[in-house]
């Protein structure tokens, strides 16, 4: 495979897997649907006849769609010098993988930690001087703001001023968090990602499909090529990867995405449309307290007449009625009453940056039509989205405004000179707002706004889980009521200690405090 890159390619190493004889397993599974006992793998490949047949069972299931049978088997990957950008568009924009990636937030990011593409030796300088530029504002920007994070966290927490060198590594944390807004998107990050023999599959068809489809196809492949090592005969089913000329986006773009860019026009339609929200509630079940109720009785054999509305509310959302909602374990999917929230759905119009939505959907059951980059790209509109810790000081806004305004000129010079857009895009700041649509049924939602209404939460996360709890009392206030950050769910079933978070506690004491009182600055 041709490496992506100039700097060090993307390193992918196999480090668990379900073991050789993957094949063999998926065909027990299909042959055990329809025999009387259950078939042990080691059965299906005993004789060249019994290799045959599982050969035949493999293709014909997998080219009917009968696809369960691969997820039996998971993969488990180390995968190190990846763009965060491949991450964003690609390997965390579907539900079916689990990822731990190295957090920008709590380690710091050094200069070499950003790729090289492969651009022509005349466009080299203009990649090199803006990371140059990016990686110097990172700097002066984690030292001008540990200052304003110091000043806050000894607000919040007073008592540890009496040993700040204990706590200077927290607080260097805070100012790395407002710092990394200027990052380029081609920063690298390294992960341990695991997914299903299916999901390789899907990965392996779609691959080039992706924003940057030379790194991700390059990926995938590295990937396809650790199985194989392993297990020869485990992707005798693989279909060729589908060719981008032949999508829908590709088509309508026109020209193709190697040319189209977005249009000044659909963001000032977008922003309008928030109405002053970051995330703006724009669909929702009308009967949804109803309904779930209707749902809940439902579940449990009972009458309305037995079963108000008001009674099935508590019982469904109130920690005093249902104490699996404390848990730090959701457990909604395996609960009876838990899977009555999956028929009230919100659909939020959203405006996150590349970093927070980085974060966000990791939040995988909410699902979101998160966009083709190059499409929300506008040259000549500089179109950041700046950490509230950047603004709260006017030297660090002006160092801020300054780098990001530099990566811009930079992306506009590498595409007006010919390079391919998803290499120059990968200059663009962590801070790029992203702007989509956001669904998700309350059983996906409620966790997700119950944990980033804890104070430790990314700030934009936090912000808009804020705005769209409060959007949710608008409508469905009797619901909207229970929907509340951990601590306080906690406090109200009785539950100790109140905060789940131990030595992470935000120190605000904020189960005292009314959804309307929440305010913080680190």
């Amino acid at each position: 495979m041709r490496p992506p890159y100039l700097s060090a390619p993307p390193r992918v190493r196999l480090i668990r897997s379900f073991g050789p004889g993957g094949l063999d397993n998926a065909v027990a599974a299909a042959r055990s649907c329809y025999s009387p006992r259950l078939v042990e793998e080691g059965e299906v490949a005993q004789t060249p006849a019994s290799r045959s047949q599982r050969d035949r069972i493999a293709q014909s299931t997998f080219r009917a769609g009968h696809h369960t049978l691969w997820q039996h088997a998971h993969f488990q990957f180390a995968i190190e010098n990846i763009s965060r950008q491949a991450l964003w568009c690609f390997f965390h924009a579907h539900p079916f993988y689990n990822s731990e990636q190295v957090s920008q937030r709590y380690v710091e990011v050094k200069p070499d930690n950003v790729i090289t593409p492969a651009l022509p030796e005349k466009l080299l300088s203009v990649w090199h001087e803006a990371v140059q530029v990016a990686m110097q504002g990172y700097r002066r920007l984690v030292a001008l703001l540990l200052p304003v994070a110091e000043e806050a966290f000894w607000e919040v927490f007073p008592a540890r001023a009496a040993s700040p060198r204990r706590w200077a590594g927290e607080i260097q944390k805070k100012a790395q968090e407002a710092a990394r807004y200027v990052l380029p998107l081609g920063t690298t990050a390294h992960l341990l990602h695991t997914v299903s023999a299916l999901t390789l599959h899907r990965y392996a068809r779609i691959c080039k499909h992706a924003d940057v489809p030379g790194e991700v196809a390059y990926v995938v492949g590295a990937m396809l090529q650790c199985v194989r090592a392993e297990d020869a005969a485990f992707f005798n089913t693989l279909e060729d990867a589908l060719p981008l000329e032949e999508t829908p986006e590709w088509q309508y773009l026109g020209t193709g995405p190697q040319t189209r860019l977005g249009s000044r026009a659909f963001v000032e339609e977008f922003d309008a449309g928030l109405g002053g929200y970051a995330s703006r509630l724009v669909g929702y079940e009308v009967g949804g307290p109803e309904l779930l109720a209707e749902a809940l009785r439902a579940t449990l054999g009972l009458g309305a007449a037995q079963l108000p509305v008001e009674e099935a509310l508590r019982l469904l959302l109130a920690p005093t009625h249902n104490p699996l909602f404390c848990q730090t374990l959701n457990l909604d999917t395996l609960s009876h009453l838990g899977r009555c929230l999956l028929h009230v759905h919100y659909s939020f119009r959203k405006k996150l940056s590349h970093a927070a939505d980085s974060q966000n959907q990791r939040h995988r059951m909410v699902g979101a039509s998160r966009p083709w980059l190059q499409a929300q790209f506008v040259p000549g509109h500089v179109d950041v989205v700046v950490p509230g810790l950047v603004r709260a000081l006017p030297e660090a806004h002006e160092v801020f405004a300054e780098v990001v305004a530099k990566l811009w000129r930079s992306v506009e010079a590498l595409l007006e000179a010919g390079a391919g857009v998803g290499e120059a895009l990968l200059l663009l700041p962590n801070a790029f707002p992203i702007r989509f649509v956001e669904s998700g049924a309350l059983s996906y939602l409620r966790p997700k706004w119950t944990q980033r209404l804890c104070y430790t939460a990314q700030e934009e996360i936090w912000q808009t889980t804020r705005e769209e709890v409060a959007q949710v009392g608008e409508v469905h206030p009797q619901l909207a009521q229970w929907l509340l950050p951990p601590c306080t769910l906690r406090k109200l079933a009785g539950r100790t200690p109140l905060c789940p978070e131990g030595p992470r506690f935000c120190g605000v004491r904020v189960w005292e405090k009314a959804p309307t009182q929440h305010q913080r600055r680190i």
